[in-house]
């Protein structure tokens, strides 16, 4: 029709203006007119209203569903065979690019019967090495009262069925864990404050069924004092929720009712279970029984008291055997004429085994006596009454006779030392004619003491050798004379001061004692002595005394 009209609008357009103006002699070129153009519109809406070009019709709504609709439509004739697929249908089944006449759903689609009548299965279809999940629909076509082929409509599932399968994975391993944790697995609803779901493990722990759990009250689940912990901890926790992390949890202890009729100690945690919009709307938790725990928490503080009380009665006996040791010791340098004496005694605990005694003789002279009981503490310091005792008694009868002196104190002490055994040294200061001093030196394992001479200042180990107290019977002891002149100095010391260490743990040793010494000479006795001291602690640092530790000096004047 609109062809036709443009045909004979051309032509009218020719006779009016083309002809006319030769016919009459009018000299104008040729062009559309009113007319022509009124002739040509006409045609254009006749068409428009002929053919409906402003109303499509259902035939044309349809064919647009059918190419755009997400699910895949497959159109087939009686016999089965492909006549129409949209493109979501050749997408899942894998075909694009591919003749529909050629297609073949049974290869297609698992277990697909085309003359079936499908609704809602569930199966796999696409190429092998794409197959998705999908749910198909499958009818027929019916044309006048007759079948005229199916309709197929395929639904891609893959996505929803990986989903459901995580989550049935997910809640068997919920369950397994819950069925086999013995803990007590919870969850509380807060609109009504009733147990929802409870693990069955509750059972090994309170006797309860999770279904009598569930129907208990909670008033019944717990003594009155737990109750109010536990709601007025819920309230703090309701009541800031949003000033603290959602994620948190809380952990108290509460003491919970069993269907025996006794009592747990329970420890639960808590964890807010919250909703689409980040409110609390429940409560799950775990309960795990403590009631073994309880009670060797009460058995470990009861220890604790008795240790306590133990520990001051120690302690308390530790100062009264240092007040007995202080006693055995001397409270200061003792006078005797021609020496000048001093002594310094740094005790590791609060009780040592090291022991000494000055003592000025009535035949004139002077006696000086340094035992070390091996090891320290109360155990060295219980040998030290024995010491005492034994040399002192010995010392009267044998205080000008070093050697029969250890050798008398040897055979006192052996047998009573229990694995024990002690070092001593022993000198003798005896005058001499013309202001001259000897001093006569046994030792029984102990390190030797050093002389310092008053001139050159020279400082030299006095080396005796002799066997440990303690240990074996029938030992002698060799005496060395060693003479002396005014101003000499002779320090006699135990091996605490021989054996410090440093942070590093190196020995201070007999070669650097002689150095500490030289530096640490002064005209006074005293000083002297504390700038020894005061030297091998610099040494030692931060490091802590490793034993007991006595200085003694004698300077003959």
């Amino acid at each position: 029709i609109m062809v036709s009209g443009i045909l004979i609008s051309l032509v009218a357009a020719a006779v009016l203006q083309y002809l006319f103006p030769l016919l009459f002699g009018m000299d104008r070129s040729v062009r559309y007119n009113s007319q022509t153009s009124c002739i040509l519109s006409s045609f254009i809406f006749y068409a428009i209203i002929r053919y409906r070009f402003l109303s499509p019709g259902v035939r044309d709504v349809a064919a647009d569903l059918f190419a755009t609709i997400g699910e895949g439509l497959v159109i087939m004739d009686s016999e089965g065979k492909v006549l129409q697929m949209n493109p979501a249908a050749m997408k899942i089944l894998g075909v694009e690019g591919i003749p529909v006449g050629e297609v073949s759903l049974g290869s297609l689609i698992e277990d697909y019967d085309p003359a079936a009548a499908y609704y809602a299965r569930q199966t796999v279809a696409g190429p092998p090495e794409a197959r998705r999940q999908v749910l198909i629909h499958q009818s027929e076509i019916r044309v006048r009262g007759s079948a005229g082929g199916r309709i197929l409509i395929i639904n891609d599932i893959s996505g929803i069925a990986s989903l459901d399968a995580a989550v049935r994975e997910s809640e068997a391993r919920f369950s397994m864990i819950a069925a086999n944790v013995s803990d007590v697995i919870w969850i509380c609803d807060l609109d009504d404050f009733r147990i929802s779901y409870v693990s069955p493990s509750v059972v090994n722990i309170q006797g309860w069924s999770a279904e009598e759990f569930i129907a208990l009250p909670m008033q019944e689940r717990m003594d009155e004092p737990s109750l109010n912990k536990a709601l007025q901890m819920l309230d703090d926790e309701l009541t800031h929720d949003a000033e603290r992390p959602p994620g948190r949890s809380r952990a108290m202890e509460l003491r919970e009712h069993c269907k025996n009729g006794g009592w747990i100690e329970t420890e639960i945690k808590v964890t807010f279970i919250r909703g689409a919009d980040g409110r609390p709307t429940g409560l799950l938790g775990v309960t795990r029984d403590i009631t073994q725990r309880k009670i060797l928490e009460h058995r470990l503080e009861e220890s604790l008291r008795q240790l306590r009380e133990r520990t001051g009665s120690l302690e308390r006996d530790l100062l009264t055997a240092q007040t007995i040791q202080r006693a055995l010791l001397p409270d200061g340098p003792p006078s005797c004429p021609g020496f000048r004496i001093d002594f310094k005694y740094l005790p590791l605990e609060a009780v040592g085994g090291d022991y000494f005694s000055i003592i000025t003789l009535e035949e004139g002279g002077l006696a000086v006596f340094l035992g070390d009981v091996a090891g320290h503490g109360v155990p060295a310091a219980l040998f030290l009454s024995l010491l005492k005792s034994e040399s002192g008694r010995l010392l009267r009868e044998y205080a000008f006779n070093p050697g029969a002196y250890l050798a008398r104190l040897n055979a006192e002490l052996l047998g009573n030392m229990h694995s024990y055994f002690i070092t001593a040294v022993y000198g003798l200061f005896v005058p001499r004619g013309e202001g001259g001093v000897a001093l006569r030196l046994v030792s029984a394992g102990h390190p030797p003491p050093v002389l310092q001479r008053s001139g050159s200042g020279g400082l030299e180990y006095l080396e005796v050798r002799g066997k440990v107290l303690g240990v074996m019977h029938g030992l002698e002891y060799e005496m060395r004379e060693i003479p002396l002149v005014r101003g000499d100095r002779v320090f006699f010391y135990t091996d605490g001061l021989s054996e410090m260490r440093d942070g590093k743990g190196e020995l201070l040793g007999f070669d650097r004692l002689l150095d500490v010494m030289r530096r640490s000479r002064r005209e006074d006795l005293a000083r002297t002595l504390n700038e020894i001291i005061a030297d091998v602690n610099r040494f030692r640092g931060e490091a802590p005394l490793t034993d007991d530790t006595v200085i003694i000096g004698i300077e003959v004047q």
